[in-house]
Formats: structure tokens, C-alpha cells, sequence
């Protein structure tokens, strides 16, 4: 009996029900399950008031700091029995610039709002996606008669091919071929390459489609340091996806190079 009228008095105090309230639930309309790295993906964030007041200095923030690029981060008012709807980007390069890795990413949608006594209340909600690399690959070098090795005379002119599909169901921009060598007496070109320190770059201008098949030429020439009558050395050829000064290597073959007189 003593424990009834002691809940009878709390509910007339106001202590058990508290009226005039906001309660903010956020939903995330249809997430990414996977990105690779140059997707640019657009999400909508449903941010519903089922409270009895309105929510005052509604503001949104992830996890991840690069993850997430809000159409506005603050909301001055969200009414009770109201939906704000905000539109929000992912570009997976930048959370691969903070993560550094390829992996599975928790999103993490905090919304921070105030009643109107001033006291602070949260509520989230989370995601999941994977990111990874884009399936696009150095399908085959063609250099020599025997795969994987060139034997050629000292300041030979070696034809090399390189063929590069595309495995994704998208368009792929923003690819290089690029050959670094340890070896300083060894030069890749063609009209278009750029030496960088002991590399040799080749922007692809192509735009490649879903199962694009694209073969490049180069020529490859050597000569011998002073003296010597044979070298071997390691020519590396690597597929790169690059943005903003950030890269990426999505495949990579060798060819192993014996240069004689």
C-alpha cells in the first residue's frame, strides 16, 4: 500500500513522466554496402521528432571526421511530430587518407539536441560498409619471348605492352602505369610519360568501361655502367589509381632484365 501511494505522489510530481520533451530518432535511407576507393556516395539522414516539444540546436556529427560531408551540420529547430530530412556525401579517398587501409568501416551518426530548459540529449544510429580496392588489373605484359624476362643487347629498344582490364561494373578514370626500376641506367618512354624520380609515369587518358580490355606500347632501353659487359636488374610495373596527390597501387607485375653486350 505504502509503495502505491509512493508511485502515485512521483506521478504527480512530474518525476516518472516527463512531458514536454523532444526525442530525435535518426534513420539513414538506403547505405552504402561497399565503395572503392573513388566512389563519391550520396545518403539521406531522417531525423524524426517523436517527442512532445520541440528540438532545439540540432547538430550532426560522425565518427570518422573525413566521413561524412553534411548539407548542414546544425539545425536550428526541429517541431515535435516533425521529419528534417539532410542530405549527406561519403567520398571513400578521404576516409581511406584517415584509415590508411582497406577494410570494413562502422559509421557512426550522432545527433546532439536541447529541450528547452537547455538540457542536452543524444541519440545515433550506425552502418556498416566495406572499402575496398577497385578490381582493375594489369591483365598481362607482353616484353620478350619468355613471360616475366627480357634479355636484350646494351641500348636495345625493347617493345613493351601492357594490357589493363577492368573488372568493375563502372567507369574507372584517374589510372597510371607507372615502371620504377632500382637500376639508373635503365629508361621507359613513349610521347606523354613523365619521369619521376626513378620511375616513369603514363597518365591513361582512356576512360575504361566494364570489361575494357586496354593495351599501351612503351619501349624500354638500357646501358651498361662503365665496364661491365652484363646487368640484370628488376623493372616493376604498377597500376596506379590517383587523386589529389593520393595513390593508390591496384596491381603491380615484374619483368626481370638481363642487359649484355
Amino acid at each position: 500500500m505504502r509503495r502505491i501511494m509512493v508511485i502515485v505522489v512521483l506521478l504527480l510530481s512530474g518525476c516518472l513522466v516527463q512531458e514536454n520533451v523532444p526525442k530525435i530518432t535518426v534513420a539513414v535511407e538506403n547505405p552504402p554496402e561497399n565503395l572503392i576507393v573513388s566512389d563519391i556516395f550520396d545518403i539521406s539522414i531522417i531525423l524524426t521528432n517523436e517527442g512532445d516539444a520541440p528540438a532545439l540546436n540540432v547538430k550532426l556529427e560522425s565518427n570518422i571526421p573525413a566521413l561524412l560531408t553534411f548539407e548542414y551540420e546544425t539545425i536550428d529547430k526541429i517541431e515535435e511530430g516533425f521529419t528534417k530530412e539532410v542530405k549527406a556525401t561519403i567520398e571513400a579517398v578521404d576516409i581511406l587518407k584517415e584509415k590508411r587501409e582497406f577494410d570494413t568501416v562502422e559509421a557512426v551518426i550522432k545527433v546532439k539536441y536541447f529541450d528547452s530548459e537547455g538540457d542536452q540529449k543524444t541519440a545515433k544510429t550506425s552502418f556498416k560498409f566495406t572499402l575496398r580496392k577497385p578490381d582493375v588489373n594489369i591483365e598481362k605484359v607482353e616484353a620478350g619471348l619468355l613471360p616475366g624476362k627480357v634479355t636484350a643487347s646494351e641500348n636495345e629498344k625493347v617493345p613493351i605492352s601492357v594490357y589493363v582490364k577492368n573488372e568493375e561494373d563502372r567507369r574507372m578514370e584517374n589510372l597510371y602505369i607507372v615502371f620504377c626500376s632500382e637500376y639508373e641506367h635503365v629508361t621507359v618512354y613513349r610521347l606523354d610519360m613523365e619521369e619521376v624520380g626513378n620511375c616513369y609515369e603514363y597518365a591513361i587518358t582512356d576512360v575504361l568501361w566494364f570489361n575494357d580490355l586496354l593495351a599501351k606500347g612503351f619501349t624500354m632501353e638500357a646501358s651498361l655502367p662503365m665496364g661491365a659487359s652484363q646487368v640484370s636488374f628488376v623493372l616493376q610495373i604498377k597500376l596506379v589509381w590517383r587523386t589529389e596527390g593520393y595513390e593508390v597501387i591496384l596491381d603491380a607485375k615484374e619483368l626481370k632484365v638481363e642487359i649484355g653486350t
